[in-house]
């Protein structure tokens, strides 16, 4: 199967050199966020993301059973190793988490595949942009439903980490040249 889009994320290697080699190759390449959803990927394109698979990442700390070592290995993937700036994982992922972003984003999931490695666990989604391209100000809207999950309450200071988030994601967005 060939992808119009793989996404290149943090924890992945060194994302720059990864962009590069795409882009010596001739592929089109921009970064992540709103750019690669209205820039670049089209209705009907696929998208491919594979991620630390942290609900199963988790049970291993959960265990009793679990060996010291295994546990170690579950919180490095879970957290990234941080030898680098793109080797942490800001975000635990489940496949539900997941789901609910591609959905909200306009994304049919067509293939979901989990994967182990020397007790490290990802899944793998593959998806379908379905909807047509979204105006920024309605990306904004749905990027901040999403993230507002993550909020304790509706207090002040949790308002204000939501703020940080969203100009996180806006300062991503105008460092990738979106419309």
């Amino acid at each position: 199967m060939e992808f119009d889009v793989t996404f290149v994320g943090k924890g992945h290697g060194e994302r720059l050199a990864y962009i590069r080699y795409l882009l010596d190759n001739g592929i089109d390449v921009r970064v992540w966020a709103y750019s690669w959803m209205e820039s670049w990927l089209k209705s009907g394109g696929i998208l491919r993301i594979e991620v630390p698979n942290s609900q199963r990442t988790s049970s291993i700390l959960l265990n009793p059973l679990a060996s010291q070592h295994s546990k170690a290995v579950a919180l490095r993937h879970i957290f990234g190793s941080h030898e680098a700036y793109w080797a942490i994982h800001c975000e635990g992922s489940t496949i539900g988490r997941l789901r609910k972003l591609l959905r909200n984003l306009g994304f049919g999931i067509s293939k979901i595949r989990k994967n182990s490695w020397k007790g490290t666990h990802n899944f793998e989604v593959i998806a379908r942009k379905n909807e047509p391209d979204l105006s920024k100000i309605d990306m904004e809207k749905r990027v901040e439903e999403f993230l507002s999950d993550y909020l304790v309450d509706s207090s002040q200071s949790e308002l204000k980490l939501l703020d940080v988030w969203m100009n996180a994601y806006k300062h991503q967005v105008d460092r990738c040249g979106a419309k």
